[in-house]
């Protein structure tokens, strides 16, 4: 199976389990940018709304293996 690219702009939403108790079910939006390299990418995220955001950028680095 060939890894597909993820680089661009990425919207999506977070939604607390039950470890989170007082917040289980609760979303938290956010907006990320990916650039990807062969099976790996770097990018950014910020939190837009909902419950739990933090003002800080979030930097984000992983790989994708298939």
């Amino acid at each position: 199976m060939a890894i597909q690219n993820i680089t661009g702009k990425w919207t999506g939403v977070i939604v607390y389990g039950p470890k989170y108790r007082q917040f289980s079910g609760k979303e938290l939006y956010f907006e990320a940018d990916f650039e990807q390299t062969q099976n790996s990418f770097n990018g950014t995220s910020i939190d837009t709304g909902g419950i739990g955001v933090n003002p800080d950028i979030a930097t984000i680095s992983g790989s994708i293996s298939s």
